[in-house]
């Protein structure tokens, strides 16, 4: 176990996930020729091939990276992220690049996606409860792909807004303001629709009037839409609407236990991706009677398996200063950690590799001893921590050291190394100082580190 600054420990985290399983993505998007697809992963945002394989990290934070979607050339990523504590929209590049946070509201954001308008400028639409509304439901917005204040799609209530693909009109979702697709078979007055505006004039029309849920509508085509919806087997389809005089609806999955629960269709129509529970599919749009495929995917190993970073501050059970004032010891998770007291320093774990108990930390009064009680072997014994080196003698060391031209080697962290280093090869053309002060242990022990428990500017 190793520890890092601050009261962060990092823990093994081994159980949590084996390297290279891909568990639970959610929220795919897929690129406008259907070549690749972003998905969101333990929290983060990641980019595969179509046909699955080796995914690529494309983010990286503490806070969830969510939905996104695709600019219509391909080249840039809008998404939802709570990184600054609400649902607010970033853009980055395909890569992950340049990144950039395009709206700064206290409220969430939701359903982004790209599109463009009817004078071909590439925009993006996203929905939320940013007004005070007596009847508290999302509101359809547009906003400009460099960000800036947005504006009203419509004054209707509405989620999850869709541009044609010719910008004159939009689709989008009612209803659903106390409820969603986790809740199953709803039926009431609460129930999901899709509805159709064309945008500069006062039509609006409803393309679904049931009881039960349809909702999420996406573009195929000028004339054809893909929306989800429990019609049948009271199970979430997919299932496709042509913008005829009749408005056609054509079943196009059979799920009949688990049900969709989120899809894209790429901007040529060719494709669309489905999220069922643990699984993404593709589903090819352009053959007839086409069924899901699943897709395989994997991830790197980038440590977060192997590590987890818990805060420690709060579980803190007791607590020793040295007798000098400049040193913190602590039992927090039962084990003995070691700081100096200035802010920036790091954290170090004095008992590594152990699930044993510790407690009734004391030092010797020379500070050069720490003293704890622990159960590792059934009962309560007293063990001790001894200081290799003393504050002191690591500074006397690194000054002499400096002063003859040579750098001492650093100390890089690992509590399972001794801070005594081994003994540099002598430089046969180096004199000796024979005014320099000499400390015959230090001599025996060759150059030292520098001083691990020391203040360290923050990265």
């Amino acid at each position: 176990m190793t520890t890092l600054g601050g009261l962060l420990a990092s823990l093994p985290a081994g159980v949590l996930a084996q390297s290279g399983q891909v568990g639970l993505p959610r929220f795919p998007s897929i690129s406008p020729d259907g070549s690749e697809l972003i998905f969101s992963w333990r929290g983060d945002l990641w980019r595969v091939a179509t046909e699955g394989g080796e995914a690529v990290r494309l983010t990286r934070h503490n806070l969830d990276d969510l939905h996104s979607s695709w600019s219509p050339d391909g080249e840039w990523i809008v998404f939802a992220s709570m990184r600054d504590g609400y649902l607010n929209l970033w853009r980055m590049r395909r890569d992950g690049s340049q990144l950039m946070q395009l709206t700064h509201g206290d409220q969430h954001l939701r359903n982004p996606a790209f599109g463009r308008d009817a004078n071909g400028e590439t925009v993006i639409t996203f929905s939320g409860m940013l007004e005070a509304d007596v009847y508290r439901d999302q509101r359809p917005y547009l906003l400009s792909a460099e960000g800036g204040e947005y504006t009203r799609l419509h004054d209707a209530f509405g989620s999850e807004p869709q541009l044609s693909p010719d910008g004159r009109s939009v689709v989008f979702t009612r209803g659903g303001a106390y409820h969603d697709w986790n809740r199953r078979h709803y039926r009431g007055p609460d129930a999901m629709n899709v509805w159709l505006h064309e945008l500069g004039t006062d039509r609006f029309e409803p393309l679904t009037e049931r009881d039960g849920d349809d909702g999420m509508a996406r573009w195929v085509d000028e004339d054809t839409l893909l929306f989800m919806s429990d019609r049948e087997d009271q199970t979430v389809n997919l299932y496709r609407m042509e913008l005829d005089a009749e408005r056609t609806i054509e079943r196009l999955t059979q799920f009949d236990e688990r049900d969709l629960q989120y899809f894209d269709v790429s901007r040529d129509g060719s494709t669309a991706v489905l999220q069922v529970w643990d699984t993404l599919l593709t589903l090819d749009l352009e053959e007839e009677d086409a069924q899901p495929e699943s897709i395989a995917l994997r991830a790197p190993d980038d440590g977060r398996d192997t590590h987890a970073l818990r805060r420690i501050d709060r579980d803190i059970s007791e607590a020793a200063l040295s007798p000098d004032g400049q040193t913190m010891a602590y039992v927090a998770y039962g084990r003995v950690y070691l700081r100096h007291v200035d802010e920036q320093s790091p954290t170090l774990l004095v008992t590594p590799g152990t699930h044993a108990r510790h407690h009734s930390l004391a030092w010797s009064p020379d500070g050069l001893r720490l003293y704890f009680v622990n159960d590792a072997d059934g009962s309560e014994s007293i063990y001790q921590a001894h200081v290799t080196l003393t504050r002191e003698e690591v500074r006397r060391s690194h000054e002499r050291q400096r002063a003859r031209g040579r750098v001492s080697h650093r100390w890089d962290g690992d509590p399972t190394v001794s801070l005594a280093a081994a003994s540099p090869a002598e430089d046969p053309d180096r004199e000796d100082d024979p005014d320099a002060e000499l400390d015959p242990d230090l001599a025996v022990r060759g150059e030292e580190p520098e001083d691990p428990f020391a203040p360290r500017i923050p990265d």
